[in-house]
């Protein structure tokens, strides 16, 4: 696997911005769990590939799709994806015109594995009818389906991370909180979309 961040944890000055901004609010037990899965996973928080959320006494640790996304493409078992609507009769197809649909589907493959691991999301589990999902259900749900997916094809990688689009909006990361300038790399920002079918390169 090649190396994604960029972040030298054993720099003072990097852990004190990463505990103030984007681990804002974090007991020091809570901020060392955060630093062990940036490495781990090796997504960057501050490309903002994965946060720390902090609801009252409640924490949960979150990525955004495209970190998921770049976790499986530098896996060497990944043999990529496809994925699509699921139709108001319960079929999965590649797509339905308008707002028609009732969920999304997701099948990821690895080169280790007969069968594909899937995700299915349907709307009346995850659709807030607020933000992007008012205005772009279509993609959050596709999203929520390759969240699920994925998470079950790199279950060693991905267990314990969910991505913003399965949260409440109570969960939703604070960007604008996020001092970009520290990033070593070009900022990577979030797709709209993704293609119906994700090959391994």
């Amino acid at each position: 696997m090649s190396e994604l961040a960029v972040i030298d944890y054993k720099d003072g000055h990097v852990l004190k911005v990463l505990k103030h901004t984007v681990a804002r609010g974090a007991t020091d037990a809570e901020f060392a769990l955060f630093v062990e899965y940036c490495k781990s996973t090796r997504l960057n928080p501050f490309k903002k590939e994965i946060w720390f959320i902090k609801v009252g006494d409640r924490v949960q640790l979150m990525t955004g799709i495209n970190g998921y996304w770049s976790i499986a493409n530098n896996h060497d078992a990944f043999d990529g994806a496809e994925g699509g609507l699921i139709d108001k009769d319960g079929n999965w197809i590649k797509s339905v015109p308008g707002n028609d649909f009732i969920g999304a589907w997701c099948r990821v493959y690895r080169k280790d594995r007969k069968y594909p691991m899937e995700g299915e999301a349907m709307m009346a589990d995850y659709d807030t009818g607020v933000g992007l999902w008012k205005h772009k259900p279509r993609i959050m749900i596709k999203k929520v389906a390759e969240s699920i997916a994925l998470r079950k094809a790199f279950a060693q990688e991905l267990n314990g991370l969910y991505t913003q689009e399965e949260m409440p909006a109570s969960y939703a990361p604070k960007h604008e909180e996020i001092p970009l300038p520290i990033a070593k790399e070009p900022i990577v920002t979030e797709e709209d979309d993704l293609p119906w079918e994700v090959k391994k390169k």
